[in-house]
This record gives C-alpha cells, structure tokens and sequence, in this order.
C-alpha cells in the first residue's frame, strides 16, 4: 500500500500554502501543491491517487475554489474536499456533498487534526477497497471450481485475474 495519502494543496498564497503543505506533512499527507484551479484540474488529471482536497476559494485564474470543488465532486466523487476563505464564508447550499469548511485564519493544531482525521479514514478506505476486490477474486475462483464448461471455468479465471488486479490497485492507493 501506498505510505502516505495524497493530498492537494491549491492556495495561490505562497506563506499559507508552505505552512498548510506543513502541516499537512506533519499529519501524514504525500502533498502535493497548486497556485489555482486549473493547475488542480492538471494535476488531478494526471493522477489517480489524490484523496483530499484543500483549495482556497478566492483565487486568480478561471475557476475559483468553490468552482473546483464543484468540478472535483462531480469527476472524482471519492475525494475528500476542504475549502477554505478569509472572506464570507459560503453558504451551506453552496458546498458540494461532503465538503467542509475551513475558515481563515486557521488554528494549526485544528487544522492538523482534521488533516489527521482525513488520513486515517482515507487510508482505511483504499485498505476497505482492497479488502472488497481480493473477496471477489475468490469469489470468482470458488465459482469457477464449480463449473463444468471449459469456457464459463475460462471466463470466471480472467474475472478472479481481473479482480485480482482491481485488488492491487486499490492496495496501492490508484483505484478510487
């Protein structure tokens, strides 16, 4: 399994994003950091094994913090979202299906905690998720034992290899 969940820092403010990276770290995150939404949108893109986003609202470029999160519920529903402002805060209809919010300035220790809080349940997810693919490959084996047909025995062998590959990737923190 991966060492460390990632989490995706997107603050346009290079001293809030260091000391966020910081703490982030300290909570047990891999981070990795964006100066707006569309670097976050690149990022994500790219990579499958982001767990958690912490963005900003008020931020230069296209898309603003709340946008994003909007755009990151409904591409990568799995992902865990924070947003985050020294302004007004949004309204609760505003925020995507479990998002939170985080007000400026922060209190570290609070924000380590909820950091700390997002890493375990997210590594508990990725383990869950593992666990789920490894019961199907058996699953298909077992019923693969049981058939008398070369080629159903053939097709319930690749499913239980497919399974098994599901497994891995979820064991490695790429399957969400």
């Amino acid at each position: 399994m991966a060492s460390s969940p990632v989490l995706l820092v997107v603050e346009d403010e290079f001293l809030i994003r260091a000391s966020t990276v910081a703490v982030a770290q300290a909570a047990g995150f891999h981070v990795l950091e964006a100066v707006n939404a569309d670097d976050a949108l690149s990022i994500l893109e790219s990579r499958a094994d982001v767990r958690v986003v912490f963005t900003d609202i008020d931020m230069p470029g296209s898309v603003n913090g709340l946008k994003l999160a909007g755009v990151v519920r409904h591409r990568w529903p799995p992902i865990e979202l924070v947003v985050t402002s020294g302004k007004t805060p949004p309204q609760p209809h505003e925020l995507p299906a479990r998002c939170r919010f985080v007000p400026k300035p922060y209190a570290y220790p609070d924000l380590k905690g909820l950091f700390q809080s997002l890493a375990q349940r997210t590594t508990a997810s990725v383990q869950r998720g593992a666990k789920y693919w490894r019961e199907r490959a058996e699953e298909a084996r077992a019923r693969a034992t049981e058939m008398r047909d070369a080629a159903a025995v053939s097709t319930m062998s690749e499913i239980a290899r497919l399974y098994d590959r599901m497994a891995e990737r979820a064991a490695k923190g790429n399957a969400i």
